[in-house]
């Protein structure tokens, strides 16, 4: 299940419930979220299992923020 609520913690929209194994971007996506939230003048901060979800324009807003995987660590490091 997937809810949206506002910077308070109010309850805007919730999903329908849905089997344990469908993935919260699949359900997303099935109920059009990124679509709803652009009809509604809105964005979402999301964590991560939401990246790539609203990739659809790149030349829109993005109605979905998340966060950025990080890269591998042995690529991070500076060698010594």
């Amino acid at each position: 299940m997937i809810a949206v609520t506002d910077e308070r913690g109010r309850l805007l929209w919730v999903s329908a419930a849905r089997p344990g194994r469908t993935s919260e971007i699949t359900a997303c996506r099935h109920d059009k979220l990124t679509q709803k939230l652009r009809a509604a003048g809105l964005g979402a901060i999301a964590d991560l299992g939401f990246v790539g979800l609203d990739d659809s324009d790149p030349d829109a807003d993005p109605a979905v923020i998340t966060g950025y995987k990080a890269r591998s660590a042995s690529k991070c490091l500076h060698p010594a």
